[in-house]
């Protein structure tokens, strides 16, 4: 009678277990449009959220090495939503320790900046095209939880998306000259990393990564052979908030419904003159 008493709260505990992160992928997929994040939507969905946190906290991270990388980056990328909603509508950049913050992952305490480097010691740099930062400048946070299967092409799809993004980054084909994210910058290094040519290494890094249509595959073939001149932009530290559709003002409501009273009005009043007969006319007066 205990055993199967354990086995069924073992088996509500796994259904439960499995609720956190099948709630969260559902606001995720809720909240991630197109221009940005609708934070109105996931502070309506915030249960999920913040259960999705505390799952979080003793959660084991797979059985494999791309299980684990997508742990952490899902894990990165929700602590970063959790901050940004609490911080709305000011700019993360503008909350003291936002990256120092230490939270519960997998039995550990971890911050922004840890789970990066643990995500970095993979030794994959297109890692960082999935990580979030709540930012315009930001890779943009996917819509669905990353998984172990397919992890590679994922992220190279994400790697591949942002750099084409002109949002991001610019190629002047012309002019042989790239305006690249400041984020290029900050991973330069791991981007570079085993990478000789004649060309700088991180030429050879886009040139690998950009999208494979006619436009990116002549930039590709320049960046191969060609020194360009590259500079790095600044880094939009914006929220990417949806904005809120805009609503008029209640004096102007005012002023439409009144042009449309009058408006009715006159149509009326028109129709009428349509279907009234013509008032009949005083005969004319006799000649001489």
């Amino acid at each position: 009678m205990r055993a199967r008493g354990a086995a069924a709260l073992g088996f509500l505990a796994g259904l439960l277990a499995a609720a956190e992160p099948a709630d969260y992928a559902v606001l995720l997929a809720k909240s991630v449009k197109e221009e940005g994040i609708d934070y109105a939507e996931v502070a309506a969905g915030r249960a999920a959220l913040d259960s999705y946190v505390r799952w979080l906290g003793t959660a084991d991270p797979g059985a494999t090495d791309a299980d684990r990388i997508a742990f952490w980056i899902n894990a990165h990328d929700a602590l970063t939503l959790r901050q940004a909603l609490d911080a709305r509508p000011l700019s993360v950049r503008d909350v003291q320790g936002f990256r120092d913050r230490v939270w519960r992952v997998a039995g550990r305490d971890v911050t922004l900046d840890g789970i990066e480097e643990i995500l970095g010691a993979s030794g994959d740099p297109l890692v960082f095209f999935a990580l979030y930062r709540a930012a315009r400048s930001s890779p943009p946070l996917a819509a669905a939880l990353y998984e172990g299967k397919d992890l590679r092409a994922t992220l190279e799809q994400q790697a591949r998306a942002y750099l084409a993004d002109p949002r991001q980054n610019r190629f002047n084909y012309a002019q042989m000259r790239a305006e690249l994210s400041m984020l290029l910058l900050w991973h330069r290094a791991v981007l570079e990393a085993g990478r000789e040519g004649d060309v700088p290494p991180l030429q050879l890094f886009l040139a690998d990564h950009l999208p494979a249509d006619k436009t990116f595959e002549a930039i590709a073939r320049s960046l191969r052979k060609t020194r360009w001149d590259i500079s790095f932009r600044p880094f939009d530290w914006a929220l990417d908030d949806v904005p809120a559709p805009r609503r008029a003002h209640p004096a102007w409501l005012l002023l439409y419904g009144i042009a449309a009273l009058a408006l009715l009005f006159l149509g009326f009043r028109t129709f009428r003159r349509l279907l009234s007969p013509p008032a009949p006319q005083a005969p004319a007066p006799p000649d001489g």
